[in-house]
């Protein structure tokens, strides 16, 4: 697992398909995360990494902001929207055994 920021982690496994490598991220998207989004989905493709999703948690906003700050971060990038990972909302608030915090 690498660990980009607390709120986005990126799993890099081994792939079937052409790329050697691939990635999973979760984030909030807040501004720290979508930065380091921004940078990975730019560099993944030279650094042989295929993306292939991401998933948006509440965190700094809810839910559906993370979505659309995720939108964002692809559309800044200038990628081809084929080249597009999928994207899926996540939790809109901590499971039953979390707390939130204030």
């Amino acid at each position: 697992v690498i660990c980009f920021d607390h709120g986005i982690m990126a799993l890099a496994p081994h792939s079937q398909r052409s790329c050697s490598r691939w990635l999973v991220v979760d984030t909030d998207a807040g501004v720290d995360d979508a930065f380091a989004l921004c940078m990975a989905l730019r560099l993944a493709k030279q650094s042989d990494f295929e993306f292939k999703l991401i998933t948006c948690c509440f965190g700094n906003c809810s839910v559906e902001q993370v979505g659309i700050n995720v939108a964002k971060c692809l559309a800044a990038c200038e990628l081809p929207s084929s080249e597009w990972p999928k994207v899926v909302l996540g939790a809109a608030g901590p499971n039953g055994t979390q707390k939130a915090i204030n």
